[in-house]
């Protein structure tokens, strides 16, 4: 197929690269690389999606790897990747970083990002990219999987086709379009990779590959519904149910705490466990901040970050992202300046009283947990503790030691909800992530009682909460959902007004 990024890439491969010479080698060229370069890209924005450790518009990509597959060409028999991204004019995408590991990959990777010369170009072409069924070339872990994860492909199907038409609508570039551009191709991919029902599994399904850590949290690989974001994952699932762990770091860290030293005085932390939402929307309009910053910094703080006032430090770090995503981009400011964003909300954090009581109170229960497991075995659900990082072979520090004894904890957790409901009900998860659960259908109040009680008598301040999950889909996805419960309404309303309109006439007749 002839597009207008085809023929713009063949009449600049010809200007930049005379030598190749014959008509049909540049068509060969320019064919084999975008055939091979599009579903890469896709793929590769797709995986990194949710990840927050590149910029918005940066992905890792295994540019050796492509370059294999794409081969040579011409009688010098150079490289089609080569010769492709010699010439900016003739390249789809800009090298940041060569060489680099992410996630343990068995690939080099490079950190790249699209070409800005053809951009539209190519966010339309990927955005019409069809992907045929692709079980193992798409996606690895399909080679060894030990997860099924059911999935409604009618629901993903009708996100993807919402997500397409809303990112259509939308005019201007930006973070938001950037989000939803990189969502879609995401479930484009998920799309491309779903079993349909067999003699092993009655409904579709994705196979996924988990690893488990040494403190037991398990851990999706490549394309996993754990690592996408939640409007895909959503969509994916279908309609469905969350129970989630409600500040289950500060929860599960202070219930150890209190069981070393039960004279510890962390009431504030405790009060942040039971009230956290109502507490984020307090200091965040004290603030004068967005309260998803705030529940950011907690996050962090939860997790061991530190109050250092340096724009690398994840809190001030938080505060610094919200300052520059709102300065103007074409307005330069002097280095000294845009380091120093972020800096007053940060000191302003520092004074909030609500917040410094909370931080203190963390500190005291990291603090009596590290002290204890100075001379005490750190075992947790028959998980022994190991000063080095098997997968790192790096000794551990301090944060990293409470950072397992959380994930074990949490894992620990999760297992007991997990029995809990499973023995009362009878209904596998749909999903679990590293601190909710997903289930097709809603747990009974009284399910939720005897779970919430049990649950308290090994985690006492752990509490989880319900939330019904409605996916983004197109109107008419939506209302077929509810159309037989709509129905059920409006005839249960008709009945009650027959009923009124009978009662009414019994009564008139009876007075007369």
């Amino acid at each position: 197929m002839v597009t207008d990024l085809k023929i713009i890439l063949l009449a600049a491969l010809k200007t930049t690269t005379p030598q190749i010479g014959k008509d049909y080698l540049y068509e060969r060229c320019v064919t084999k690389y975008l055939s091979a370069m599009l579903p890469a890209i896709s793929y590769a924005i797709a995986i990194s999606n949710k990840s927050s450790q590149y910029k918005p518009y940066q992905f890792p990509l295994a540019q050796t790897t492509l370059r294999n597959a794409l081969g040579r060409i011409g009688t010098q028999q150079k490289y089609i990747s080569d010769v492709m991204k010699s010439h900016a004019t003739t390249s789809l995408i800009i090298e940041i970083k060569k060489g680099f590991n992410y996630s343990n990959s068995t690939h080099m990777l490079s950190l790249v990002e699209l070409n800005p010369i053809y951009k539209s170009l190519i966010m339309e072409e990927l955005l019409n990219l069809q992907l045929t069924e692709n079980k193992t070339n798409l996606n690895e872990i399909d080679r060894s999987p030990n997860y099924k994860v059911n999935v409604d492909t009618a629901s993903l199907a009708s996100y993807i086709v919402k997500t397409t038409k809303t990112i259509t609508d939308t005019e201007n570039e930006g973070v938001y379009k950037n989000k939803l551009f990189k969502n879609l191709l995401a479930a484009k991919q998920l799309q491309s990779i779903i079993h349909v029902a067999d003699e092993t599994n009655p409904t579709p399904y994705i196979s996924e590959r988990w690893e488990q850590a040494d403190s037991g949290r398990i851990y999706g690989q490549g394309l996993s519904l754990q690592r996408l974001t939640k409007e895909v994952r959503h969509a994916a699932l279908g309609y469905c149910y969350k129970y989630d762990f409600k500040a289950s770091s500060f929860a599960l860290m202070a219930g150890l705490a209190f069981s070393i030293d039960s004279s510890i005085k962390i009431a504030a932390a405790i009060d942040y466990v039971k009230n956290r939402n109502r507490i984020r929307q307090r200091i965040a309009k004290e603030l004068n901040i967005d309260e998803s910053v705030i529940k950011t910094i907690f996050s962090a703080i939860g997790f061991g970050a530190e109050l250092k006032n340096n724009q690398f430090n994840a809190i001030r770090g938080a505060f610094a992202k919200v300052a520059r995503m709102k300065h103007d981009p074409s307005i330069r400011l002097e280095r000294d300046i845009y380091n120093n964003l972020g800096a007053d909300e940060f000191m302003r954090l520092v004074d909030n009283s609500i917040f410094n009581n909370i931080y203190k109170d963390l500190q005291v229960i990291n603090q009596t947990i590290l002290e204890y497991f100075k001379t005490n075995a750190l075992v947790i659900n028959d998980r022994t503790y190991s000063k080095i990082d098997p997968k790192t072979g790096k000794k551990r520090n301090n944060k990293q030691k409470l950072a397992w004894i959380y994930q074990a904890l949490e894992f620990k957790a999760m297992i007991e909800f997990l029995e809990l409901v499973s023995d009362m009900t009878q209904q596998e998860p749909l999903l679990t992530t590293h601190d909710c659960i997903y289930f097709k259908n809603k747990l009974s109040a009284n399910v939720k009682i005897d779970a919430a009680y049990l649950l308290n008598q090994k985690f006492p301040y752990l509490r989880f909460e319900e939330e019904e999950i409605i996916p983004i889909v197109e109107d008419a996805h939506f209302a077929s959902r509810y159309a037989e419960a709509n129905q059920f309404e409006q005839e249960h309303k008709q009945r009650i007004k027959e009923e009124e309109l009978l009662a009414q006439k019994y009564s008139s007749e009876y007075v007369q």
